[in-house]
């Protein structure tokens, strides 16, 4: 079998033991950037209609190497790409002056679809790579009721 490894390709022999230099392979599962920016603006209704709340989050993950024992060069699948994701939600708190609060939100409204992590040791027994790909786009709403102190 061969592999490469820093110092270029190596040749490996079963039952034989050989130091390999995997050095040069970025870290693991580690972006070298990764942004998260939010934004939340309150809408006073009034006292007896409740507020209204936007949210807004943006996450960009810049691109990921995946492997620990294998090069770039030995595994084309090692690196996952950037995405970005954008989550949007719009919030009704004190409906009506009541404790109840009404949310309505999406997540991934871009429908971006992104590789979250992917397993590439299958590769070298099977030829094949595994996946696991992020949530797609989903809306959704929920309704709570605050009970006691946190009411007020």
């Amino acid at each position: 079998t061969r592999i490469y490894t820093c110092q270029g390709e190596a040749q490996l022999t079963y039952g034989v033991a050989k130091p390999l230099d995997f050095s040069c392979i970025p870290f693991q599962l580690t972006p070298k950037n990764l942004v998260n920016l939010s934004a939340r603006y309150e809408v006073p209704l009034g006292d007896s209609t409740g507020t209204l709340v936007l949210g807004a989050n943006y996450s960009w993950i810049d691109k990921i190497y995946n492997s620990a024992t294998t090069t770039p060069k030995d595994d084309i699948h090692g690196w996952m790409d950037s995405y970005g994701k954008l989550d949007l939600s719009v919030e009704w708190q004190d409906v009506m002056g009541s404790n109840f609060d009404l949310r309505v939100f999406g997540t991934n409204v871009t429908d971006k679809t992104y590789r979250t992590n992917a397993y590439i040791g299958l590769r070298g027994a099977s030829g094949f790579t595994q996946s696991l790909y992020g949530e797609p786009r989903m809306y959704g709403a929920s309704l709570r009721y605050r009970f006691g102190a946190s009411a007020d």
